[in-house]
């Protein structure tokens, strides 16, 4: 997937997605930047090949990026979820407590997961398509 660095920061940059409109290329990443219309997608990306403000570069996810986020984005809320719903039925409780437990588990483990993520990135810059000038 392509896209423009629009800043730079250590050893990361913020990135615009872009795709070749003049030769036509698309990638799965713009369908997903058109659909926000009022601003192009912007990410953060690795950028250990020092690439500059400006540069159109190549980006790539990270082996097992995907897996890792799934894990972190649904299994762990959901075993969350499950241990709060089990622990406070067999502790006698009613259903709507049991109810508001669960969700509040569920609830605080995205409140740790977003803090513990932070600004994380899987995305890395994997070589420069254009330089700036």
């Amino acid at each position: 997937m392509e896209a423009k660095i629009i800043e730079i920061a250590s050893n990361s940059a913020k990135l615009e997605i872009c795709c070749g409109e003049e030769k036509n290329v698309h990638c799965g990443a713009c369908g997903m930047a058109a659909m926000n219309n009022s601003r192009p997608r912007q990410i953060t990306a690795k950028n250990e090949i020092s690439a500059e403000k400006g540069d159109i570069v190549e980006i790539e996810l990270e082996a097992g990026a995907k897996t890792k986020a799934s894990l972190m984005l649904f299994l762990t809320p959901l075993a969350v979820f499950l241990a709060a719903a089990g622990i406070s039925t067999k502790s006698g409780l009613n259903a709507p407590f049991v109810f508001l437990i669960s969700f509040t588990s569920l609830a605080v483990i995205f409140a740790v997961l977003k803090l513990l993520a932070g600004n994380k990135t899987y995305y890395y810059v994997s070589k420069i398509k254009e330089k700036h000038v």
